[in-house]
């Protein structure tokens, strides 16, 4: 069984009905269901990247921008945006996720800041951990 949790800061930046609707949407988005404001999902792997975030798997969801439209008909990993959801997996139960922030706007910009990764980091540690 698929379960999300949500992180303090990003259930501070949305609403109750947006934080639920991202919720459903990316448990059927990680069930194999295509969502089509989601686009690129990768690892943050960049050289500069904290430790911890590359050692808990840390990564990122390119979040659909309606000011950049992606082509309709490209694959998910050619649709880019410089909004991120950010995200990681439990480590013992890999069914269970924790949706950790929304990088926006900027995301790539924010993803070179070593404290925003850092923090994001040490929660991927604590929710793995526990999960």
């Amino acid at each position: 069984m698929i379960r999300v949790f949500t992180s303090p800061a990003l259930r501070e930046a949305l609403s109750e009905l947006e934080r639920q609707q991202l919720v459903n949407d990316f448990k059927a988005y990680v069930g194999g269901d295509f969502r089509p404001n989601f686009g690129r999902d990768v690892a943050y792997d960049h050289a500069n990247t904290p430790r911890k975030v590359l050692f808990h798997q840390v990564r990122h969801l390119h979040l659909f921008d309606p000011g950049k439209p992606w082509e309709r008909e490209a694959p998910p990993f050619r649709k880019t945006s410089d909004h991120h959801l950010v995200y990681c997996t439990g480590q013992l139960d890999e069914h269970c996720y924790l949706l950790m922030a929304i990088l926006s706007p900027e995301a790539h910009q924010k993803a070179r800041n070593s404290a925003i990764m850092e923090r994001l980091g040490l929660m991927a540690e604590q929710f793995r951990a526990r999960y």
